[in-house]
């Protein structure tokens, strides 16, 4: 019995068939990584939103209709604003204070009425670093192209009321548009915090509550102690791929683009 080789023609069949198995596999790994980054992506941007609007929901439940502010705000990075700064009186205890007072609801022993101890800030920011983004100013002013806004918040104590917080001859005043100015501050790099304890900030409260933001934005109806509350993220990974163009993200407008998450609440806040 006699054994031959394979011939020239068996072997490049071989290889060919085995290549375009292997070019298969790759194309399903590819897909299926892309379709996992998507996800996540997607995912990201929606877990922002929701902890976004439960944060501020949670602080609006100790405050009051009549002791809320806000106004635009933008650092000049894109010539437009960033969002809206928003900020009120709260009747909780900063969780930094000691006890037995930390976390409470100060009230008044008289009356039972809150004793406001603190002002809450909300606002949006681009660190000083990210220059990714070109931005684009909308017809309202508002930048509508960095979706890597960062959502800070800071607690900030004006009269110090940490060693009795139940004294109703020492009530937090609400910040003025022209004094809120002073804590709209900046971080240099991302999570870059420690600088931005200045003035009567509470020490430990500045938080990022989010780092992919499109848009942080307040609604006041007129007469009403309603607060509405509006806020955008971008899915950035499918955004990307999809603008790898010429036009590149964070360089057009994005507002009302598919990729492009919004989440709306109405709440009126604890205290009227």
């Amino acid at each position: 019995m006699t054994r031959r080789g394979a011939t020239l023609f068996e072997v490049i069949i071989t290889t060919g068939v085995y290549s375009l198995m292997v070019i298969a596999v790759f194309l399903i790994l590819r897909g299926g990584l892309r379709a996992w980054h998507n996800v996540e992506s997607r995912q990201k941007a929606q877990r922002d939103l929701r902890r976004v609007h439960l944060q501020v929901l949670e602080d609006l439940k100790a405050a009051s209709s009549s002791g809320l502010d806000f106004k635009p705000w933008g650092q000049g990075k894109f010539g437009a604003a960033n969002g809206d700064a928003l900020w009120f009186l709260s009747s909780k205890v900063p969780e930094t204070y000691p006890a037995p007072y930390a976390r409470a609801f100060a009230r008044n022993p008289s009356n039972g009425e809150p004793l406001w101890q603190v002002n809450v800030l909300y606002y949006a920011v681009v660190p000083d670093n990210h220059t990714t983004c070109a931005g684009f100013r909308g017809s309202d002013g508002y930048d509508t192209a960095c979706p890597h806004k960062y959502l800070i918040k800071k607690v900030i104590d004006l009269n110090d009321q940490s060693s009795d917080p139940n004294n109703p001859d020492q009530v937090e005043p609400l910040l003025t548009k022209a004094e809120v100015d002073t804590y709209l501050t900046v971080p240099p790099t991302p999570y870059a915090l420690s600088g931005m304890v200045t003035g009567a900030v509470v020490p430990g409260s500045v938080q990022v509550i989010a780092d992919a933001l499109l848009s942080f934005r307040i609604q006041r109806p007129a007469g009403r102690p309603l607060v509405g509350l509006t806020t955008r993220a971008v899915r950035l990974v499918e955004a990307s791929h999809a603008r790898s163009g010429p036009i590149k993200l964070g360089q057009a407008d994005m507002a009302g683009d598919p990729f492009t998450l919004e989440y709306k609440t109405w709440v009126v806040p604890g205290n009227r």
